[in-house]
């Protein structure tokens, strides 16, 4: 390139008369020089020499990833400074410049086929959705095979670990068997972390679910997600023709839709393949593995006590649980953050509440007190009649809790009456005599006793073996150990 005060001189020169030899010998130059500058017309422009910047050297690979992706050179220098970058922004954005050109040609990459049952890709978007005239979030997850383009789509509440296992098998099982390999995002929900250039470390509830269905999990590229572009894109297409411009009336009627959405999708002739991924899916779902007999979602439930009110507790919102099951534990597990799904300790689904986030609210349904409310009387006199009829040494217990003139006893009675509906009645009055026995007027003290019993008759003590207490010296809460 001549410089400005070359080319300058050149002109001058021969402008005097001077021949361009002449020139070429007083300036040093070649004949070549001084041609060219005669025939550019255009002044130069003057360019600094390119000053090689150290501190940015190491993270070039890094800043091309992320131009790449089109990010701008704010948020560039962001993460560089987080990388641990201390150069100015200026540098930075002096390297964009240059290297613009460089980005964009390697932003071309030649798109990758995958076999038959070799590869699937999961990931999941949030929406907001009008939902009852209501505007929720609502998170979408996506599962497609590489070979045929098959989809499989659903919606939750929540984006938790559990949601998005939940949603990963759904999907699978939806295939009717297992590709070898699922990629997925750098997520902390199922990856805890992803160095540059090194091995993942995914969440153990993941790998729990990847030996279930025997398939390999892999972690896309750090600030490379064209590793699973093919599951990227339709979620575009999901807003604009599905949720965009719509309001559903129920969780369930958007859920019911957008299967129905999808089936007519997977109709459409794929924009790579030219065939519709309903028709491919039938060469890929030959090869893909068997399913495992036993689903991974079972070990995602969660135990709970029923309390003898018939009411479990999740994430501060109680919820009720039908009678039979009052004192016993049951399994919960929420399903696709709408659905509060429980299970006796056999695996049996017994009931299913619509999850509330509302903390501190209960939810009933009244079906689940059918049989005791009603049966039990509400006024003291009643109850107390009630209580002497049901039990053949109820009249004791009445006696023993009448020595405390000032209590109310109505609780007392009802919650040993609502007993009788889970427990024998001889295994009940057992331990009320137990109670009269050790003056022990708590509730919890004859409930303790027949859960330690399993249901089983409690054994009393009998004849000369049955201890003095009104005649010992020494505190009643002495014999306590016995029950123990």
């Amino acid at each position: 390139m001549i410089s400005i005060d070359k080319w300058t001189t050149i002109r001058t020169l021969y402008k005097q008369g001077h021949s361009k030899r002449a020139i070429s010998k007083i300036l040093g130059v070649s004949r070549n020089t001084v041609k060219k500058a005669l025939t550019m017309e255009e002044v130069p422009k003057y360019k600094r020499a390119p000053k090689e910047d150290k501190l940015l050297s190491e993270y070039e690979d890094f800043i091309l990833k992320m131009m790449e992706q089109s990010l701008i050179g704010t948020r560039i220098y962001k993460e560089l400074q987080k990388q641990g970058y201390r150069g100015s922004i200026s540098t930075v954005y002096r390297f964009l410049k240059a290297n613009k050109a460089k980005a964009e040609s390697q932003k071309t990459t030649t798109r990758f086929e995958t076999a038959p049952g070799e590869q699937a890709q999961f990931d999941w978007s949030p929406y907001k959705v009008r939902i009852n005239g209501e505007e929720i979030q609502v998170y979408c997850f996506l599962l497609i095979l590489g070979f045929s383009r098959k989809k499989y789509m659903t919606f939750s509440k929540t984006q938790t670990l559990e949601s998005v296992l939940e949603a990963l098998e759904e999907g699978i099982r939806a295939f009717g068997g297992v590709p070898k390999q699922i990629v997925v995002d750098n997520a902390k929900q199922l990856v805890l972390s992803h160095p540059k250039d090194d091995v993942a470390t995914y969440h153990p509830k993941f790998l729990e679910l990847s030996g279930t269905y025997q398939f390999q999990p892999y972690a896309c590229q750090t600030y490379w997600p064209r590793t699973k572009g093919k599951v990227e894109r339709p979620f575009y297409y999901i807003e604009q023709h599905f949720i965009k411009g719509n309001d559903f009336e129920s969780f369930e009627e958007f859920i019911n839709k957008s299967h129905m959405f999808l089936e007519e999708w997977e109709k459409e002739p794929n924009k790579t393949t030219l065939i519709p991924p309903s028709i491919r899916f039938e060469e890929e779902q030959a090869a893909l593995m068997p399913l495992p007999s036993a689903t991974y979602s079972i070990h995602l439930k969660e135990t709970r006590k029923v309390s003898w009110d018939c009411l479990i507790s999740y994430r501060g919102v109680k919820y009720s649980i039908p009678h039979l099951f009052a004192g016993q534990d049951v399994w919960i597990r929420p399903s696709h953050g709408n659905i509060l799904e429980v299970y006796d300790q056999n695996s049996k689904m017994i009931c299913q509440h619509t999850l509330s986030y509302q903390r501190g609210k209960t939810v009933i349904i009244e079906e689940h007190y059918e049989g005791v409310k009603g049966s039990i009387p509400k006024s003291l006199p009643k109850l107390r009649e009630h209580f002497v009829h049901t039990f053949s040494n109820g009249n004791r217990y009445v006696e023993l809790l009448n020595r405390e003139v000032k209590a109310n006893h109505i609780h007392r009675y009802q919650k040993i009456l609502e007993l009788s509906h889970h427990y024998d009645l001889i295994a009940i009055e057992q331990a009320i005599e137990q109670a009269v026995l050790f003056n022990r007027i708590e509730i919890d003290f004859v409930g303790n006793l027949l859960k330690k019993s399993s249901r089983k008759t409690i054994e009393l003590p009998k004849g000369e073996n049955i201890p003095k207490i009104r005649t010992e010296t020494r505190s009643l809460n002495y014999y306590s150990y016995l029950l123990h």
